[in-house]
């Protein structure tokens, strides 16, 4: 049986990324207006018995890993920005597509050897032919295509 897969975000209280499996609760006010609490629930495997603490996060920066790892064996999350040196220096964001179930690459910097058109690719089967260089929520400057 596989493992689920981990989610990340950044914590509403620290600003720091934190890693766990993933849940939001309603919280239901006195109008009977009802607003979603997202949290990542961190397991500490450290201590015995392990320990769980739930984070609320900035649901903006929720992550889901793709079960993929990149070049230096770090794992590969939705909204990772990550470069290819397969053929020629490609940059793209890996994003989700409701559509197909999965997980694709968006290209943001072609490389030479890419088709034009193809703005959405599907993952390398070999992640060893990418890179992680940063994330769409603090490295939003990556997201511009270097036209130059």
């Amino acid at each position: 049986m596989n493992e689920p897969r981990l989610y990340r975000g950044i914590s509403k209280e620290t600003g720091k990324w934190v890693y766990g499996y993933y849940y939001k609760m309603p919280v239901v006010f006195p109008n009977e207006s009802t607003a979603w609490m997202h949290y990542i629930v961190c397991l500490n495997e450290v201590v015995h018995p392990p320990l769980t603490q739930a984070i609320l996060i900035d649901p903006a920066t929720l992550g889901q890993s793709t079960g993929l790892k990149d070049a230096k064996n770090r794992e590969i999350y939705g909204g990772d920005i990550v470069k290819s040196d397969n053929d020629g220096v490609g940059i793209y964001e890996i994003i989700w597509l409701e559509l197909w179930a999965g997980y694709f690459r968006k290209v943001i910097q072609p490389s030479n050897y890419e088709p034009n058109g193809s703005e959405i690719q599907p993952l390398p089967m070999a992640e060893q032919d990418l890179e992680i260089i940063g994330n769409r929520h603090q490295h939003k400057e990556l997201l511009e295509a270097d036209n130059g």
